[in-house]
């Protein structure tokens, strides 16, 4: 796992379970994360499917991290995590991570 990913996940962690860490971590990627577009050609396992689409998210990087505001955490549901998250990112931005 990405040292950032691990950081921001030990950050959602706190006070909290499981499915819901799980929960928080994928509005991160698809609310802020870079898209990544998969074809699969399902009509090769069975003649009955077509060509599905299905979309993943990457996890943000830091400059994505950086751009959001406490506030839309919030609205996503973060909670106090929020603050932990954005003050985390900027020192780390400041400090120069990529």
């Amino acid at each position: 796992q990405d040292p950032l990913e691990c950081l921001i996940s030990f950050i959602c962690s706190s006070n909290n379970n499981i499915n819901r860490i799980t929960q928080m971590l994928d509005k991160l990627r698809k609310n802020f994360g870079s898209k990544i577009k998969l074809q699969i050609n399902m009509k090769e396992m069975t003649e009955e499917l077509n060509l599905e689409e299905c979309s993943f998210y990457a996890f943000p990087t830091l400059d994505q991290l950086y751009k959001i505001q406490e506030e839309e955490l919030r609205n996503l549901g973060f909670g106090y995590r929020a603050k932990f998250i954005t003050s985390t990112v900027t020192k780390l931005h400041d400090l120069g991570g990529t």
